[in-house]
């Protein structure tokens, strides 16, 4: 019986080791994506579109009429793997910047997305 108890013990602390170099290793290499366009910290709210457009490099699609924003996409790889940054768009009736918000997207593994945060 104490022999039971000690290799079921002795299981669980291993197994409670595993989960946690999993989740330090999460952790390590979600902090080592790839860092979003540069120019993107360049927005500001209450700018022109028209300034928009000569600040950013890639393509923008202009989606205001049927979703509400502009969208563009930034490719890179994380871990030899394909991957993204988006950033959204969205301007007041006047037309200027309301939000600007950037995600990563990874293509293979989506425990490796960071949420939507604002560049403003």
């Amino acid at each position: 019986m104490t022999i039971r108890k000690t290799h079921s013990r002795h299981a669980f602390l291993m197994s409670v080791c595993i989960i946690a170099l999993l989740a330090i290793g999460l952790v390590v290499v979600s902090g080592s994506r790839p860092a979003m366009p540069s120019q993107w910290h360049l927005l500001r709210a209450g700018m022109p579109r028209a300034e928009v457009l000569a600040i950013l490099r890639d393509e923008v699609i202009d989606m205001r009429e049927l979703k509400g924003f502009d969208v563009t996409s930034h490719e890179t790889t994380m871990l030899g793997s394909s991957s993204y940054w988006q950033l959204l768009i969205t301007y007041d009736a006047s037309g200027r910047v309301s939000t600007a918000e950037a995600h990563f997207i990874h293509r293979d593994c989506g425990l490796f997305n960071k949420k939507r945060e604002s560049v403003l």
